[in-house]
């Protein structure tokens, strides 16, 4: 009983964040839950280059239109923040539990890739002008 209210508690809680992150007040609840639910199963059935999370925003794209770029954006962040989240919990770990030295070393190269990704994503932002000039 305990783990199929954590299941629903998580369902609620991905559609909820998932809506904020879309921010768009046209998308319903209900809506964004059932693209959630058909994009679990396309990962599920065609577990290929997270195909269920393109469906998902092509599903959102179609049905209310939210344009494909937000949608894409949208969930792409929602990784990034789980992403986040998970380097967070094993730092937490490392800290406070004995773990064996397979955990800690790759919670802590978890943590460098991060840091360089989120790097590069902030220069890339701060000088997207200049870039796209040079690629041009």
């Amino acid at each position: 009983l305990l783990a199929l209210v954590a299941i629903v508690g998580t369902f609620f809680s991905r559609t909820w964040r998932w809506r904020v992150l879309l921010g768009s007040e046209r998308v319903g609840f209900w809506p964004t839950q059932t693209a959630l639910l058909v994009g679990q199963a396309v990962n599920t059935g065609v577990p290929m280059l997270r195909s269920g999370d393109v469906t998902r925003a092509l599903w959102i794209n179609r049905l209310h239109s939210v344009p494909l770029s937000r949608a894409l954006t949208s969930i792409a962040l929602e990784k990034v923040w789980d992403l986040l989240a998970l380097c967070a919990t094993g730092l937490m770990l490392i800290i406070w539990v004995p773990l064996p030295e397979w955990f800690v070393q790759s919670t802590w190269g978890s943590l460098v890739m991060v840091g360089f990704g989120l790097t590069a994503l902030y220069l890339l932002v701060r000088w997207r002008r200049g870039l796209r000039v040079l690629a041009s």
